[in-house]
């Protein structure tokens, strides 16, 4: 017996950047893929469930990045004040950061920069991919370490 409906459409291709199948499918988004979006209901559901389970996983490997230690060891700790800042940011900042080393006569890499406020570590790496290697960034108890008098300078 032949089928009279047309095939599905192949799948759309991955995001260059990752995100989510709900930003995906959200024309309100930036990441929204209107190919997607458009294919996504004549879809197989197999293909769906892969998407969504290949989905599930990427955001539970994002939301344990930074804790592979186990919990932070920060008391009383809000959820809302332990998210990271995204690299387009640091992109914001780096002509600042160049004009601070260019103003003290340092190089990139030579300009020393301490951020308190750990979070899962993605600073550094977004630093360095800019060129700022020499910074600071512990998973620490900042307020304890300034009770102890022991800021790094």
């Amino acid at each position: 017996i032949m089928s009279t409906s047309a095939p599905s459409p192949p799948p759309p291709p991955p995001p260059k950047r990752w995100a989510s199948l709900a930003d995906r499918l959200n024309p309100n988004r930036p990441s929204f893929d209107p190919q997607l979006k458009s294919s996504w209901k004549t879809m197989p559901k197999s293909e769906r469930k892969r998407i969504i389970t290949a989905d599930r996983k990427a955001i539970q490997i994002l939301k344990s990045r930074g804790t592979a230690n186990g919990p932070l060891p920060f008391p009383d700790v809000d959820p809302n004040d332990h998210c990271e800042t995204s690299p387009l940011a640091y992109t914001h900042i780096a002509p600042l950061l160049h004009f601070i080393a260019q103003r003290l006569g340092k190089q990139k890499e030579e300009l020393e920069i301490y951020d308190p406020y750990y979070c899962a570590g993605g600073m550094v790496r977004h630093l360095s991919k800019l060129g700022y290697t020499n910074v600071y960034n512990k998973c620490e108890d900042f307020y304890e370490v300034i009770d102890k008098g022991k800021v790094p300078s």
